[in-house]
């Protein structure tokens, strides 16, 4: 049986900020290149999780592309 290995992290750790809001602390570039990390690992499919923005997702997508 084979199944596709599929990648959805969090942006990083949660944490609070001084409004006392979760914020996360990866940027949209940094989980872009990490996408590259995880495409060579053999993921198939992926995307992220908390506190992954719309920026995240498009470049994520980016390095995807780049790397069929």
């Amino acid at each position: 049986l084979s199944l596709p290995l599929c990648f959805k992290p969090n942006d990083g750790l949660p944490r609070l900020d001084e409004n006392n809001n979760h914020t996360y602390d990866i940027t949209p570039q940094q989980m872009g290149e990490q996408a590259a990390i995880w495409i060579e690992a053999g993921a198939q499919i992926v995307g992220g999780c908390c506190g992954t923005s719309p920026d995240h997702l498009q470049h994520i997508a980016q390095t995807v592309k780049n790397n069929r």
